[in-house]
């Protein structure tokens, strides 16, 4: 006579989860993943931002090249780097360093630059339907390499785009030609000094 072993869903899963990973992982043992802040590096520095779609930052001896070289510049200040969104994020006085030279450093190290990248506030997306069109403008818009998201829950747009071929005004032109309006960032306002 066979029996037949009756095994819940749920628990079928969690078995074909362990069998599949080799065993249980304690959260000591947990790899812990980059974090990427979005804001921090506008908060962490001072200059002019720099926002580079960077492919290749999985390879830990490239990055830490870059990094290097990057430092080295008179007038720099990376702020972080992400594998997870393939991004550099780089605060710089363009007195000092010009923007040329900075991408320069990066694909020497054996980096290469996708493009700039660029977020916009969007003012009057309120469904998805409004983030499908936007998205669609947007992916045709000369010089746009992609468009990375577009949601309408946070009203942001992240693109990268080719600076030879376009910048974040002729970007923000093509959005504000819609319904919906780029929401202009206001600068932080000045410390006061304390008596």
């Amino acid at each position: 006579m066979v029996s037949l072993i009756v095994i819940p869903m749920k628990n079928l899963l969690s078995l074909t989860a362990l069998f599949a990973f080799g065993g249980l992982v304690t959260a000591q043992e947990a790899p812990k993943t980059a974090q990427c802040p979005s804001g921090q590096c506008a908060k962490a520095c001072s200059g002019t931002a720099l926002k580079l779609s960077v492919t290749g930052l999985d390879n830990e001896a490239n990055t830490a090249k870059a990094e290097a070289a990057l430092a080295a510049l008179d007038g720099v200040e990376m702020c972080q780097n992400c594998s997870k969104s393939g991004t550099f994020d780089i605060k710089y006085d363009p007195a000092k360093v010009q923007a040329a030279a900075i991408e320069k450093a990066v694909t020497d190290s054996g980096l290469k630059i996708a493009g700039h990248k660029a977020s916009f506030k969007i003012k009057g997306m309120m469904c998805q339907s409004c983030s499908n069109h936007i998205t669609t403008l947007l992916g045709k818009t000369p010089g746009v390499v992609s468009v990375d998201e577009v949601t309408h829950l946070t009203g942001q747009a992240d693109v990268t785009f080719d600076p030879k071929k376009t910048d974040e005004a002729k970007i923000k032109a093509v959005i504000n030609k819609t319904n919906y309006k780029v929401i202009e960032s206001k600068p932080a306002p000045a410390a006061t000094p304390q008596s």
